[in-house]
């Protein structure tokens, strides 16, 4: 089971590459994908969903590309994963309830519950800033 996908590493490269430059700095899905060795097709749909989440933004034109909306700081990993897979859980038996006719009397559930809250913490705990690109290799 993984808990990131592969699209959502894509996105922390990219995003990480991106808030390395100073805010308001733009940069076009060929530029990331090219420094990160990421397909860019693939990227372009990443960012799609991160725009649609309020994360980045993109600007049209000579000077478009895409931009973060906050500090790196104040986007949460969790914030990240689920723009970009949607609602993150480490079972299917939390994320739908009626999946399990046991699932209001199953000890198994609970236990899951409280790792997946524990799990949520870190998720909420770790931001972009974490991931952001080495200053020294930005180029």
């Amino acid at each position: 089971m993984e808990f990131i996908r592969r699209n959502s590493d894509y996105a922390l490269r990219a995003l990480g590459r991106l808030s390395a430059f100073p805010m308001g700095k733009r940069l076009t899905v060929k530029e990331m994908a090219s420094r990160e060795g990421v397909p860019a097709l693939f990227l372009r749909k990443i960012f799609q969903r991160l725009s649609s989440a309020g994360i980045v933004v993109s600007r049209k034109g000579p000077d478009g590309g895409f931009y973060l909306v906050r500090d790196a700081g104040s986007i949460a990993l969790r914030d990240v994963l689920e723009a970009v897979q949607g609602r993150v859980s480490i079972s299917d038996c939390i994320l739908n309830r009626d999946s399990c006719i046991r699932a209001e009397r199953c000890p198994i559930r609970k236990t899951l519950s409280g790792i997946e809250r524990r799990f949520f913490k870190l998720l909420d705990k770790y931001t972009l800033k974490d991931f952001c690109a080495d200053n020294g290799s930005i180029g």
